[in-house]
């Protein structure tokens, strides 16, 4: 049985060990911290070697390298940097410091340096994908805080959600940060209902798909003040000119990029060390339902990750001999394409909290819980887009490594086609003559297409005798003017695509799912202003090789540009 107390313990000893090097090191955050627990030399060479670069792309003052291993403290004493700093710690202590880690990020600068799970990716190096200074880069040291801000913007969000239920809201600036805001107050239900930034080039435009105003117009014009989320650099001048327009802190959620105080940081540990028992006691439940023995497959979100992570199981299972497990997920998506590959009579639908507090579990167990998330990237402590020019890091590789520890001879192994739509489900269409469009995603790669662009669209197609159906679900979805609703389940979606004879599409998990259907198919891709190489890591010409549709890019276009060649596509 998991001693969970007994790790609970050690990861509080890890936090007095932080708190022990903030006052003898007088941490801020203008300071970092590398901890290099690693016995492989090369990547501890790489990452010292490139500390200076490290300090000044974080514009640091100082650095506080910690190791408990004597080879890297010779490598390290020999690094002429006199604003490093050496700290020698025993192997015990390196394990607490590392427990408390993998419990919550304590430091906005803290870096593990290691190539061995969760910290990193051995795969990565070892199969010729990358060169290790370019590994180390790339995916330790440029992340860095990625995973401490992400955790830090869900709980605030969490926090809104279980306050303000029912609630709307306003973000302030156009930002990533404001992407990822929404898309998860979107899968919370919280309706945002604009965006405020003070751009006046973005004012009157739209930023996914909500409209834009200047602040002072759309604030002051509300009779009843709104909810305003603040997550930006420039967050310190955003407070103050709400607080001029008379918005105090209860009308303001402010999620400081900067850090947290340490009492923040004491608040929030004893939380998660709260959520992670949650998870323990679901697992117990779990194991006991279904045996010890039994594998937890804790499916991902999106409906285009689960269909890639099931590809590659069955290669996975061969390697390990694994015959007791079970795919768990909260949204009921994973159950439909479980059924594409014959698994649904494996599948487990638990609540949002039981997932979340199942994945807290397993990031500080480890390997000690009989669980095995299928994100491909999600809930690495470092992650990144690793590859060279002539290699790409893909969506597929993703799982093939990140996810299942594969070699890259392993080639997905994608469901058969079979339970063809029934010939009602397709009298509702005109045979090749029927163009059905997919508006709504909520991927990175969502482009921000306005629903007027949508009915120029779908006008322009039915003038040239098309008829036109909207994919949609729930009240969020509706059919674009001009249009009927269309629903089906993904069994029957290649036929149906397949019987229309045309598909048009933001970029989304349903795309990858139909990449096979044998018809005209145009996916539209939106510029990631984090990472402009994302168009290539999702690409479904490189991702699926019998993909025969097009791709474009919405913001490469003029406006009426892209009607035109969307429209003269069919």
């Amino acid at each position: 049985m998991v001693d969970f107390e007994k790790e609970l313990y050690i990861a509080k000893e890890g936090w007095r060990l932080w708190q022990k090097l903030k006052r003898k090191y007088s941490i801020t955050d203008m300071i970092g911290l590398i901890l290099f627990p690693s016995a492989d030399m090369t990547v501890n060479r790489e990452a010292a070697a490139l500390l200076p670069d490290y300090m000044e792309h974080r514009r640091l003052q100082k650095l506080v390298a910690v190791t408990d291993r004597r080879e890297t403290v010779n490598i390290l004493e020999n690094i002429p940097y006199g604003n490093v700093f050496l700290e020698k710690i025993s192997n015990y202590e390196m394990i607490c410091l590392l427990s408390c880690y993998r419990l919550i990020c304590f430091c906005s600068n803290v870096v593990v340096v290691s190539l061995e799970e969760p910290f990193g990716n051995y795969l990565a190096v070892c199969d010729g994908r990358t060169d290790m200074r370019s590994y180390v880069w790339l995916s330790v040291y440029r992340d860095n805080g990625i995973k401490g801000l992400k955790e830090r913007i869900r709980m605030a969000v969490d926090a809104f959600v279980q306050e303000h239920q029912g609630e709307s809201a306003v973000i302030y600036g156009c930002t990533g940060y404001a992407r990822q805001i929404y898309l998860l107050m979107q899968e919370k239900g919280v309706y945002i209902e604009a965006f405020i930034d003070n751009d006046k080039k973005k004012a009157g435009k739209k930023y996914l798909g909500v409209d834009i105003f200047l602040p002072k117009r759309y604030l002051l014009s509300c009779e009843k003040k709104k909810h305003v989320i603040v997550c930006s650099a420039y967050g310190r001048e955003m407070l103050d000119s709400l607080h001029d327009m008379g918005y105090g802190s209860e009308n303001i959620l402010y999620i400081d990029l900067d850090g947290r105080t340490e009492e923040e940081c004491i608040e929030i540990t004893e939380s998660k060390m709260e959520f992670v028992r949650k998870g323990i006691e679901c697992y117990r439940r779990l194991q006991s339902e279904y045996g010890k023995g039994t594998v937890l497959l804790i499916a991902p979100e999106a409906s285009g990750d689960v269909f890639l992570a099931l590809a590659y199981l069955c290669d996975w299972n061969m390697l390990h001999h694994m015959s007791d497990y079970v795919l768990v997920g909260a949204k009921s998506n994973f159950i439909d394409i479980a059924k594409l590959y014959d698994l649904d009579e494996r599948t487990k639908l638990v609540t949002i909290e039981e997932r979340d507090s199942l994945l807290a579990a397993y990031m500080f167990m480890g390997e000690r819980l009989n669980v095995k998330p299928l994100s491909g990237w999600s809930l690495r402590i470092r992650n990144s887009f690793v590859g060279k020019p002539d290699k790409p890091f893909l969506f597929k590789d993703a799982f093939r490594y990140e996810t299942y520890g594969l070699m890259k001879e392993a080639e997905p192994k994608y469901p058969q086609r079979k339970n063809k739509a029934g010939e009602n489900r397709l009298q509702c269409m005109r045979k090749g003559k029927t163009i059905i469009i997919a508006p709504y995603a909520y991927s990175s790669q969502k482009p921000m297409i306005a629903t007027e662009v949508w009915e120029e669209i779908v006008e322009t197609l039915c003038k040239k005798g098309y008829m036109v159906r909207t994919v949609g679900y729930g009240k969020g979805e509706p059919p674009i003017k001009g249009t009927q609703r269309l629903q089906f389940s993904y069994r029957e979606a290649c036929d149906i695509l397949e019987s229309a004879g045309g598909f048009i599409a933001a970029r989304s998990g349903l795309c990858d799912i139909v990449h096979m259907a044998e018809c005209r198919q145009l996916i539209i891709y939106g510029k990631n202003i984090r990472n402009e190489y994302s168009n290539i890591f999702f690409s479904l010409k490189r991702n699926y090789p019998d993909f025969k549709g097009d791709e474009i890019i919405y913001d490469d276009f003029e406006r009426q540009d892209f009607i035109r060649y969307v429209t003269n596509y069919f």
